[in-house]
C-alpha cells in the first residue's frame, strides 16, 4: 500500500526556486574563480567574468531574497557589500554592480 502524499503546488515551485538558485550560485562561482584566474593577463575578460558573476548573484538573490543575505564586509574587505547564503560560499561585489 503506498501512503506516500502528493506535493502541492507550492513545494514543487519552492524546490525549483532553490534548484536555481544554486546553480546560479555555482555559475557565480565559476566566474569568480575565472576572474581571479584572468585578473593579471586579460582585463576585458575578467570584468566580463565580473558582470556575469554579478548577474547570477542578482538573480539568485531575486529567487531566494529570505535565504541569501546582503550586508556590508566589516573585516576583510572592509566597506564593500557581501552577499552570502547559509552553507554556501560568499561573495563580494561593486557598489556600481549591486541594484538590489
Amino acid at each position: 500500500m503506498r501512503t506516500s502524499r502528493r506535493l502541492t503546488f507550492r513545494q514543487i515551485s519552492e524546490g525549483c526556486r532553490r534548484e536555481a538558485a544554486e546553480r546560479l550560485w555555482a555559475k557565480a562561482h565559476r566566474a569568480s574563480k575565472l576572474r581571479h584566474a584572468l585578473a593579471r593577463k586579460a582585463n576585458r575578460a575578467a570584468k566580463k567574468c565580473e558582470q556575469i558573476k554579478a548577474g547570477c548573484i542578482l538573480r539568485a538573490h531575486k529567487l531566494l531574497p529570505e535565504h541569501i543575505k546582503v550586508t556590508i564586509d566589516a573585516e576583510q574587505h572592509v566597506g564593500l557589500p557581501l552577499i552570502h547564503w547559509k552553507g554556501h560560499c560568499a561573495f563580494h561585489l561593486p557598489y556600481d554592480l549591486i541594484e538590489l
